[in-house]
């Protein structure tokens, strides 16, 4: 439970950084950022270690929508740099990477739901995306979209970085969006 002068302080943040995540349990961070979206409905959480910040998605503008995302992933620092110089593993904090290919088209509406439909645990989605009548570029970072037009006939190459997820889950749903015929 947060105090009332905590609590109001946090109200008046355009985005909270949770810093030490690396001290918390896995159970304990997940309650943490669902009793702080509770709370402050569509605040923009950010779990980070060290304190490693990405300025560009300090930056970034909300679009109105409750996010979380990790700021672990940002240049200069890498996952094996953790390992060299904290003497920790970035997968042992539940760090998950995977990717997505598909030579098929996907339906556009179906993908774009999908995204809509994504836990705040998937921060990062990054490839282009080629639906029946055009391709696209995705940069999704904690709950933000970016949209570009790809002029290349590239297939589907989506990079997934997320907190604690079932690549497994994610990987079905978008099989579901994968056009059967075109």
């Amino acid at each position: 439970m947060m105090g009332s002068f905590f609590l109001n302080q946090l109200r008046q943040a355009d985005l909270i950084l949770l810093n030490k995540i690396d001290l918390m349990l896995e159970e304990e961070i997940s309650e943490c950022v669902a009793q702080l979206h509770e709370a402050i409905p569509g605040c923009r959480i950010f779990p980070v270690t060290y304190s490693q910040v990405d300025p560009d998605s300090l930056c970034a503008e909300d679009h109105g929508r409750s996010s979380t995302t990790n700021l672990l992933e940002f240049p200069g620092l890498h996952y094996k740099d953790l390992d060299q110089h904290y003497n920790i593993n970035a997968h042992d904090l539940a760090f998950v990477s995977f990717n997505f290919s598909s030579k098929q088209p996907l339906d556009e509406a179906r993908f774009r739901n999908f995204v809509e439909q994504l836990p705040w645990e998937a921060f990062r989605i990054k490839g282009t995306i080629r639906f029946a009548d055009r391709n696209v570029f995705l940069n999704y970072v904690g709950g933000m979209e970016d949209w570009s037009s790809w002029e290349k006939q590239d297939d589907t190459n989506l990079v997934f970085v997320g907190w604690n997820i079932s690549g497994k889950n994610i990987m079905a749903r978008l099989r579901d969006c994968v056009l059967d015929r075109w």
